[in-house]
């Protein structure tokens, strides 16, 4: 798995039939979201990386929330799988060293190689959860639970992944 930046123009699209999705502007930069969590009728899914908010400390684990944590227990950072969603592959950048300048503006270079950190223990963290591709699982698991269950407690609280879809289907070549 690999961090991306998703186009702000695609996301827009996506807004305007689904408010749940996340935005990706914040100003100076951009939301990184992970994928592919989910590879459905050749869709390929990708789960928002959020900056955690005192609420989530309170939170616990969840099939549509998960908390990226360090090995001392501080919260770094949370993956919402009810907000995850599918993406041509037109739209998105990879985030790596050679992108990062193009997605975030940094004050110096302290601040960029400190984000740059923060991004490598995420990923190492989500490597070691990942290595039964339990991301995957849950992933599908809550797709297929919304589909066959969409007044389910934790259903209504996902995107609305089949009108997301349609608007992909929309924006593919």
């Amino acid at each position: 798995m690999r961090f991306y930046s998703i186009d702000r123009d695609y996301i827009s699209a996506l807004k305007e039939t689904e408010p749940r999705v996340e935005d990706v502007n914040y100003g100076n930069h951009l939301r990184p979201h992970l994928g592919i969590v989910l590879n459905v009728n050749d869709y390929h899914y990708y789960v928002p990386l959020c900056s955690p908010k005192p609420k989530h400390t309170k939170m616990s684990n969840k099939l549509d929330f998960l908390k990226l944590q360090d090995k001392d227990g501080s919260l770094l950072a949370i993956l919402n799988f009810n907000n995850m969603i599918p993406v041509p592959e037109k739209f998105l950048t990879e985030i790596n060293n050679k992108t990062i300048d193009q997605l975030r503006e940094f004050n110096n270079d302290s601040e960029k190689n400190n984000y740059i950190y923060l991004l490598n223990k995420e990923m190492e963290i989500i490597d070691s959860i990942n290595k039964n591709n339990s991301i995957n699982k849950r992933a599908q698991k809550l797709y297929y639970r919304k589909l066959n269950y969409p007044q389910d407690r934790i259903s209504k609280r996902c995107c609305e992944f089949k009108k997301l879809e349609e608007i992909c289907d929309l924006h593919s070549d």
